[in-house]
């Protein structure tokens, strides 16, 4: 009995144009790059107008009131100045006051009637001694105004410690820590030795405190620092 089946169709082979035609999604990636800008453009946005709001902020003003007791507090440290910051994420700058906002509050406070007096938390992070100096300096000023200094040091070292002695009172808790020694000074005097090798030192000098070179080129201490 002969099969009178119809042979099934052959495909076409791939790339000959035949086919059902797919549908193109053109769009998508035009949507995502569109969604991507817009978000682009709107964090910018915010950016800029945080910036601008911080920067045409007023600063606000501080109503002293009488029998004000001002508190200086440098247990942060002390840097040389605090640069404004449109953002803070965290501890990403100095947390102390600066050098220069510290000075000018004591100018101002030693002829202001409404501050009677200072307490001063002497202790905390590591200051350079020119920058406690300044700052002793400015609070001995405040004292010639007759007002009063008291102190208070937790735990601290002999530089806080001698930035407390401007106080008429320094009061620690029993439990306190103060390492009490005498402040000093070594360097190494390396003339003699470069004699004995026969290497000699020839040293321009310009100005009265450019001595980086004298510890090679002198014995000892001699007409290197005039203490008064």
């Amino acid at each position: 009995m002969q099969d009178n089946q119809t042979p099934s169709p052959i495909p076409p082979p791939p790339g000959s144009g035949y086919g059902p035609r797919r549908k193109s999604r053109w769009w998508i990636p035009v949507a995502v790059i569109a969604g991507l800008l817009i978000i682009i453009v709107a964090v910018f946005g915010v950016f800029v107008n945080m910036i601008v709001s911080n920067v045409d902020a007023p600063q606000k003003s501080v109503d002293v009131r009488d029998k004000t007791v001002l508190i200086v507090d440098l247990s942060g440290g002390l840097p040389e100045y605090k640069p404004q910051m449109a953002f803070n994420f965290g501890n990403d700058g100095p947390s102390g006051p600066s050098l220069l906002d510290v000075l000018s509050v004591l100018r101002k406070a030693k002829t202001d009637d409404h501050i009677k007096g200072i307490y001063l938390r002497a202790g905390g992070g590591g200051i350079g001694m020119a920058k406690l100096a300044e700052v002793r300096d400015a609070i001995l000023e405040f004292k010639s105004s007759g007002k009063f200094v008291y102190s208070f040091i937790e735990m601290g070292t002999k530089a806080h410690y001698y930035l407390a002695t401007t106080a008429d009172s320094i009061f620690m808790p029993q439990e306190g820590l103060l390492e009490f020694n005498a402040f000093g000074a070594s360097a190494p005097f390396m003339k003699g030795m470069f004699d004995k090798i026969g290497v000699t030192w020839h040293v321009e000098q310009f100005e009265e405190y450019k001595s980086a070179a004298e510890s090679m080129s002198r014995e000892n201490w001699a007409n290197v620092w005039r203490c008064s």
